[in-house]
């Protein structure tokens, strides 16, 4: 039957039909064996996610059959985050995200894909987001504004698994990652503060040694 346009119901079954599309793109993207595949599969992904997230009403959307992206709402359900990662053939990953908040306002997240040696002092903004795939948020209040911690991870290579807790600030129309945060004592010398913290796994190469 046909449903009156802009109602609940209406934006409900074109988000639905939308969502199929997605789910289809986004197996290629992840389980294809061809790179080239996956990243064209990413690209459509994308660009169609894209177009979802800033449909009227969508906040509210599950996406539940998209399985392979990370999807996590703040505990104060202001804003929600998405992310996902595509392996290239060397398992060089690129990641993507997305946020999107509780007003409809959507924010992409452009991956810089580099781990410089300032990157732990840095604040870094949308546009050069280190990207990775997060796994859980944790809100926390200092001088009575809320800023989040998030945890997440991302993969340089086969056995080279980078884990991250970075903190992300909302400031107006725009997100920021990076604070100092994290102070490490360093005995007769000044503290080190950091924005951010990084954790590289060790290889099963390195852990039998």
């Amino acid at each position: 039957s046909a449903c009156l346009v802009g109602s609940e119901m209406c934006i409900r079954d074109s988000l639905a039909a939308l969502e199929g599309n997605l789910a289809y793109h986004a197996d290629i993207m992840v389980n294809t064996t061809v790179a080239s595949h996956r990243f064209k599969a990413a690209n459509l992904f994308k660009e169609q996610f894209e177009i979802m997230l800033n449909t009227p009403g969508s906040y509210d959307h599950p996406f539940e059959s998209l399985k392979w992206i990370s999807k996590l709402t703040s505990e104060d359900d202001k804003f929600r985050i998405f992310s996902w990662i595509v392996a290239d053939d060397d398992v060089v990953s690129k990641t993507y995200g997305y946020i999107q908040f509780a007003d409809g306002k959507v924010i992409t997240l452009n991956d810089s894909g580099e781990i410089t040696s300032d990157l732990e002092y840095e604040q870094l903004g949308a546009q050069d987001w280190f990207g990775a795939l997060y796994y859980h948020i944790m809100p926390f209040t200092s001088a009575g504004k809320t800023d989040y911690i998030l945890f997440g991870y991302r993969q340089f290579a086969k056995f080279d698994k980078v884990k991250v807790l970075d903190v992300m600030s909302i400031k107006g129309d725009e997100v920021k990652f990076g604070k100092e945060l994290f102070v490490r004592k360093i005995e007769g010398e000044r503290d080190e503060i950091k924005t951010c913290l990084l954790y590289t796994s060790p290889s099963p190469r390195d852990r039998q040694k």
